[in-house]
């Protein structure tokens, strides 16, 4: 069985990464980052106006902070087809080196991992959820730590829905962390928004409103599946903040470790909360599944059902409904496994000899 959805999923990930380049459409979220990336360069503001209508005209414009933008200049300045490939190769060093870190040595899980309709999904598109997902792992390796603390605050300057992650340092009383990514986060913020002259500071949460009205149904996110189901646009985002409150309480009251099951919530917190949850955000998932599973399990081999749903927006509301039952399911199978669990038992060393 194990082996037949291992072949299965490897399968799909080809044959989806192979449509998608010979079909001239692979890399659409990357070109708007590209293009953003080449207008900062030149001095010119990088942002859409907050028009609905021209936003789905425009084809993935760039919404991201200004961070990824930046970082990207260098390959802003590489052909298209170069500079896609550098950052898909990026993207899955981020996300093996985040399994590595945490302590995965199980090839059947990169495997899943890698040829998840998450993580195809982030190459296909363009995005760097394998980077997100290496942070997030920093972030949890070293929450004891600065360390930990900048990779929340990095991680949030670049997405914003992981801000729970700082909440979560500062329930855990890694006080000393949550302080660094609380300062990291508004520094680089602010600071990559000082670098490009503050253009589109002021209007950006307009931007943001204007991409989730034009995207809200094109998702899988339960704010999307409400409004497909015929509610408001009111009413589903407020089943999604219900949503998202009943989530985290359930997954605390469960969990058997507390650190690892509020930094679970914190990042489905993050995710049902958004009014957008596209497919590549559900990678940093991985992380806590990969603290507790760090072997093939029946949590990894539920990833593979991701692929329910290979597109977006999903073509049937059950899609997006059985997406989020497998995204909760394995938010509960984590909870309730607890790193402790998974933790090797070390030999005990001989004791020394007796002198006779």
């Amino acid at each position: 069985m194990t082996l037949a959805i291992l072949v299965g999923v490897a399968i799909a990930a080809a044959t989806t990464l192979y449509h998608n380049a010979i079909g001239h459409v692979y890399g659409t979220d990357f070109r708007g980052i590209w293009r953003a990336a080449q207008m900062i360069a030149s001095g010119h503001d990088p942002y859409p106006p907050a028009r609905v209508k021209l936003l789905g005209r425009l084809a993935n414009p760039y919404v991201l902070p200004p961070l990824v933008g930046l970082l990207v200049i260098p390959l802003g300045k590489l052909p298209f087809a170069a500079a896609i490939v550098i950052w898909n190769l990026i993207a899955v060093a981020g996300l093996g080196a985040a399994l590595r870190l945490l302590g995965v040595r199980d090839a059947r899980v990169y495997v899943l991992a890698l040829c998840s309709f998450p993580f195809v999904s982030s190459l296909v598109l363009g995005q760097p959820d394998g980077v997100f997902a290496l942070l997030a792992a920093l972030a949890w390796r070293h929450r004891g730590s600065w360390v930990g603390g900048l990779a929340v605050g990095v991680l949030v300057a670049a997405k914003l829905l992981m801000w729970p992650l700082i909440v979560w340092l500062l329930l855990c009383r890694r006080l000393s962390a949550a302080a660094t990514a609380v300062v990291s986060a508004a520094v680089i913020t602010v600071g990559t928004w000082a670098i490009i002259g503050f253009d589109g500071f002021t209007g950006y949460p307009a931007l943001l409103s204007a991409d989730s009205r034009g995207f809200e149904t094109d998702s899988h996110s339960v704010a999307a599946l409400a409004i497909r189901l015929g509610t408001t646009r009111s009413a589903a985002f407020a089943l999604g903040l219900v949503c998202a409150a009943v989530a985290v309480a359930g997954l605390l009251l469960i969990g058997r470790e507390r650190e690892l099951s509020g930094f679970l919530a914190a990042i489905v917190a993050g995710l049902l909360v958004s009014p957008l949850m596209w497919s590549h955000y559900l990678v940093v998932l991985f992380v806590p599944l990969a603290v507790v599973k760090r072997r093939a399990s029946l949590a990894w081999l539920l990833v593979a059902g991701f692929w329910v749903s290979p597109s977006e927006p999903p073509a049937s509301v059950w899609q997006v409904a059985a997406v989020l039952a497998l995204f909760g399911s394995i938010a509960m199978l984590v909870s309730r496994a607890g790193e402790l669990e998974q933790q090797p038992l070390r030999p005990r060393a001989p004791l020394p000899a007796q002198p006779s």
